[in-house]
């Protein structure tokens, strides 16, 4: 999509397309690993058929429609050999509708921007699991996976709330027409650095994971030009990335609200970071919270 076709797309009145948050699937096991990944299995055969045929019966289309948003996050299409999505993605959408709650104008359609958006989860997650009225753009700089973004976006019914650009989220930014539009950016970024971690034989795996010096500090620009004046950044990222998440986010003029630790035991250290920030400086809230289920990648 162009920078002109994405920034028409994004200031249109979305529809009211949110749903009532479901269960919390990849938090809360509720069936046998082998039983899970059987539906999964099916649902992805079944929702990969819907894609290549058409249904020319509305109600049909709608049934379709139903049963991806019932099995949500599962039945995702994500290409092969790229990196499947973690609990980090979905934390991150919990998180987002957090900042958000302070941030809702009765009657107004918010719009948000997926910053390195994957196959679309977290976006997705968002518009599923709000009851807000929302329109967002997932911006994903290789193209196998802005696509699945799109595909997965259309079995979700909700294409015309979610558009995706292919490019770096810094320039996609800058020439999107949308500088100061966002009310609530969301970003999940590499964390790995490149020569201190192990390497995958995948290039979408190590795009996904591994980043550079310049990775932080270009997410932090992307949302820096996106946000609007009184807006939100929530940002997934790890521990040992704290001291250069906060040194990325001052450096792109932006200050913390909140950093919430998240752990996986009790008394084990923490091992993810969720922070909310914005243009202004504020008072700093800090906190930890546990959170059990599937391990964090």
């Amino acid at each position: 999509m162009s920078a002109k076709g994405l920034h028409h797309s994004l200031c249109q009145d979305a529809p009211d397309s949110a749903v009532e948050p479901g269960a919390w699937p990849w938090l809360v096991e509720k069936s046998s690993a082998g039983e899970a990944k059987g539906q999964r299995q099916a649902y992805q055969a079944a929702s990969q058929h819907a894609m290549t045929f058409s249904v020319p019966d509305p109600e049909a289309q709608k049934g379709w429609i139903e049963e991806a948003r019932h099995q949500f996050p599962a039945g995702l299409h994500q290409p092969e050999g790229s990196f499947r999505f973690s609990m980090d993605a979905l934390l991150l959408a919990r998180f987002g509708l957090e900042c958000l709650a302070g941030l809702q104008k009765h009657g107004h359609v918010l719009r948000f921007a997926d910053l390195g958006a994957g196959c679309g989860v977290v976006g997705l997650a968002l518009l599923l699991w709000s009851k807000a009225p929302l329109h967002g753009v997932g911006i994903e700089r290789e193209a196998c996976l802005a696509e699945a973004a799109r595909i997965n976006a259309r079995r979700l019914g909700l294409e015309a709330n979610y558009a995706v650009a292919c490019g770096d989220v810094a320039e996609t930014a800058r020439h999107s027409g949308l500088c100061r539009r966002m009310r609530l950016v969301l970003a999940n970024p590499p964390w790995l650095l490149s020569g201190r971690c192990r390497v995958s034989p995948s290039a979408l795996r190590r795009a996904a994971l591994i980043g550079d010096e310049s990775t932080l500090p270009r997410f932090m620009e992307a949302a820096a030009t996106l946000l609007e004046e009184n807006g939100r950044l929530a940002l997934v990222t790890a521990m040992e990335r704290y001291d250069d998440t906060l040194a990325a986010l001052h450096g792109a003029g932006l200050f913390p609200y909140r950093l919430c630790r998240i752990a996986t035991r009790a008394g084990a250290p923490a091992r993810r970071l969720l922070l909310e920030g914005g243009r202004h400086p504020g008072v700093l809230h800090e906190e930890t919270r546990l959170v059990q289920g599937r391990a964090l990648a």
